[in-house]
């Protein structure tokens, strides 16, 4: 009786490890993330997000800040763009942060890169 008692135990903190591992219930594998898809006006695709969730973001370049809010859809993603909102990454970095209503949380930072000199 023992010995059975101690092999269904083994069996379900086994299946417990591997369900984490794999992401189920655990939020584990299911970070926000955003990604940067346009810079000419900033345009920032979300995935990860809770399902329908209310993103608020903001995005700061050069001094100048601007606000966005979108909705994901039912696949955690969504598209947000920044009309009259331009970035160019050789004159500095672009920072954008996303916060959903339902927790989500992402970061984007992009850095100044070294541009050759405009001719």
């Amino acid at each position: 009786m023992r010995r059975v008692l101690l092999i269904t135990f083994a069996g379900a903190a086994v299946t417990a490890l591997v369900l984490a591992a794999a992401g189920f219930g655990t939020g584990f594998g299911s970070r926000a993330t955003l990604k940067l898809a346009g810079t000419h006006p900033v345009v920032v695709k979300g995935s990860s997000f809770k399902r329908a969730e209310g993103v608020r973001l903001v995005a700061v370049a050069d001094g100048d800040r601007a606000v966005d809010r979108v909705r994901a859809r039912a696949t955690g993603t969504f598209t947000a763009t920044f009309e009259d909102f331009e970035f160019d990454p050789c004159n500095g970095g672009l920072l954008v942060r996303a916060v959903g209503t339902a927790g989500s949380t992402a970061e984007l930072k992009v850095v100044q890169r070294e541009c050759p000199p405009k001719l």
